[in-house]
This record gives C-alpha cells, structure tokens and sequence, in this order.
C-alpha cells in the first residue's frame, strides 16, 4: 500500500510542477528560446559523441584488430620462414650461377 501511495504523490507532484512550469515557459520574454533549446540540445550531443562514442569506438576497433592480428601471427611466422628459406635458396643459386 505504501508503495501506490508514493506513486500517487510522485504523479501529483509532477502534474503540479508541471502546471507551474508550462506558463512560465509560455512566458519566456527570449523569443528564440526554441532555437536556444535546440542548439543546447545540439551542443550537448556533439560533447557526448566526442567524449563517449568516438573513444569507445576507437577502444573496441583497437581491441578487435589486435585480437585479429595475434589470431593470424602463427600465419605471418610460417610466411615470414618460407620466405626466409626462398631467399637463402635463391642467394644460393645466385652464387653456383656466378661460380659457372
């Protein structure tokens, strides 16, 4: 019971704020204070997205690259072997066709 009660007087402090509110609004002397509003609005997305979305972004892009990269460094190893063993075989060839 005591729970619908402060509901109750949740709604009715709330209803009668906003009656309190909307004809002080109504009565805003700032003509623009819409365009205000809005650009405040605006102003405060651009600060959140720049704060938060962009640096979590960034953070998770780094993360899953690196999680990519360590995933295919046993690849890269194996490569980088073959390549080492084609250089060493064709420097070897290289110099039997010198010694001709």
């Amino acid at each position: 019971m005591r729970i619908f009660d402060a509901a109750t007087i949740a709604v009715v402090t709330i209803s009668s704020a906003f009656q309190v509110i909307t004809p002080l609004i109504a009565q805003v002397p700032i003509p623009d204070f819409g365009n205000l509003s809005s650009t405040a609005v605006l102003i405060w997305y651009a600060w959140w997205t720049t704060a938060r979305t962009i640096p979590g972004l960034a953070e998770s892009f780094r993360a899953e690259m690196a999680l990519e990269r360590d995933s295919h460094a046993e690849e890269r190893r194996a490569m980088m072997t073959k390549l080492d063993q084609l250089d060493r075989s064709i420097t070897e060839l290289a110099k039997c066709y010198e010694n001709r």
